[in-house]
């Protein structure tokens, strides 16, 4: 088998058929379509085995509500693709790039990472294309890029071969951040080659954002730890991680900050200034901290 297609799934009945229906149209020829229900609550479970029984590339695994990390770990265990490629549940495949997937595969590619586009739909529909603009020469620049957010990763948007896992598991201690932790590991131990087109559409919730930033600002501490856990960076990447710890904060505080949450951005600003002073000089965080104690 070439490909193994994952989606993780949780209470998403009203997207998944759907979003199944193309991916049987995209990838049946070369690929298996592998559902794993992550203890949906809705009737997720039921569309997984319609879809299951309605087309035989698809397989279905069930488990307790883990989160997406768990999931996907799951479905890669039980792929026979040499290939994986992961779609989240809201997300879109975009109509023809299966026969592009094909053919990038069949070249046989010695790189175990082909990171592609994707497309960003806002949450006022507008859409904007991200294609991988830079080819970085090591391990340690694609890592440093990706920190500092000067490549944009999304689980749509990436091909592994599926030898990645024998070296890096997803980190099912996480439900929000994990790809995060997970891609920076790849990033670290296996070369990169671009794909210079988008594989999918990502659907932005605003709402979804800020229930993220309200559940994540507690973990970051840990969060922190686990991606820069020893030995799983190149070494000159470990000096970044104040200054990434505190932009972690900073971006929950502008969160908060947009939310009108005023005491909760001040209290994220304040986090990122114990961690890394100079951080918090960044001009956009600083305008949005000052201007919170402005009355209206």
């Amino acid at each position: 088998m070439l490909l193994s297609v994952i989606i993780p799934c949780y209470n998403y009945d009203h997207n998944l058929e759907n979003l199944c229906q193309n991916l049987v149209v995209e990838f049946s020829e070369f690929a298996e379509i592998i559902l794993v229900n992550d203890g949906s609550t809705d009737s997720t479970k039921e569309i997984c085995e319609k879809l299951k029984s309605d087309f035989t590339c698809i397989q279905v695994f069930h488990q307790k509500n883990k989160g997406p990390a768990a999931a996907r770990q799951l479905g890669t265990n039980n792929a026979s693709g040499n290939w994986i490629y992961y779609i989240d549940a809201d997300d879109q495949i975009i109509r023809g790039v299966g026969k592009k997937i094909y053919k990038s595969l069949s070249n046989k590619p010695k790189e175990a990472l082909l990171i592609a586009g994707f497309i960003s739909v806002l949450s006022n529909g507008k859409e904007k294309v991200k294609l991988p603009k830079k080819n970085f020469q090591s391990r340690s620049a694609w890592v440093r890029a990706f920190l500092n957010k000067k490549i944009s990763i999304v689980n749509g948007g990436v091909l592994l071969k599926k030898a990645v896992f024998n070296k890096i598991k997803w980190d099912h201690r996480f439900t929000i951040v994990e790809d995060k932790i997970f891609y920076a590991h790849c990033l670290a131990n296996f070369d990169v080659k671009t794909l210079n087109f988008p594989l999918c559409k990502v659907v932005h919730h605003s709402e979804s954002l800020r229930q993220s930033a309200d559940k994540a600002v507690e973990e970051i501490p840990k969060f922190v730890n686990a991606l820069f856990e020893e030995g799983k960076l190149p070494k000159d990447i470990y000096k970044l991680k104040n200054a990434f710890h505190a932009k972690r904060h900073l971006s929950a505080s502008r969160v908060f900050f947009i939310g009108q949450n005023k005491k909760r951005g001040r209290q994220e600003f304040y986090k990122a200034l114990k961690v890394s002073p100079i951080s918090v000089l960044n001009k956009s965080y600083l305008k949005k901290f000052l201007i919170s104690f402005v009355k209206k």
